[in-house]
């Protein structure tokens, strides 16, 4: 039939469906994917649209289903230079926006996720996640918000307040904590 799986080569695993490759892992455990699996043209949000093809721009959709929360996603992060010790102060993840400028692809912005203060250890991995956008007539990533590992927010320019609902209130939680409010209208 032209549905299968098999091995095609010593150290390589592949699956062919409709007489077509679909998934090939390679003996450096690569996987190649040559359809574009899981991707939904967008006009059904509950994921039964039909399957875009690869010039159709569609959604890609991941779904976990446990009791509980599903783990999605899971981004693991090493230091290459020392890749069986704990990754070091300021490394970790990055996930990276970028859009197609008529050339090549421009950064638009990225979110990193990183060791704070110390190296990860068993346990102990305190971090910090930093969100970056790029400033007009540059491609270069810049930190706009940093949270970090006591929860403190640090927003690297202004805030501005939406004049739709003009109050904005802080509050401090531990006991005996203040309340203030910043009002627009006064």
């Amino acid at each position: 039939t032209n549905t299968y799986f098999g091995f095609p080569s010593a150290d390589t695993y592949k699956v062919v469906t409709a007489g077509q490759d679909a998934l090939t892992i390679d003996s450096n455990q690569f996987a190649k994917f040559e359809a574009l699996v899981s991707i939904e043209d967008g006009t059904n949000p509950n994921g039964s649209g039909t399957s875009s093809g690869v010039n159709s721009g569609g959604t890609l959709t991941v779904e976990g289903r446990r009791d509980g929360t599903a783990n999605l996603l899971c981004l693991r992060a090493r230091d290459n230079t020392g890749p069986t010790v704990a990754l070091p102060d300021g490394q970790g993840g990055l996930i990276r926006w970028q859009g197609f400028d008529g050339t090549d692809f421009a950064q638009m912005g990225a979110i990193a996720v990183n060791a704070d203060g110390q190296a990860v250890a068993n346990g102990d991995s305190p971090s910090k996640m930093i969100f970056y956008t790029v400033p007009d007539g540059t491609e270069t990533l810049t930190p706009a918000l940093t949270l970090d590992k006591s929860q403190i927010a640090t927003f690297s320019g202004g805030i501005i307040q939406s004049m739709s609902n003009p109050y904005t209130k802080m509050e401090d939680t531990s006991s005996g904590g203040d309340t203030y409010g910043l009002n627009n209208n006064q």
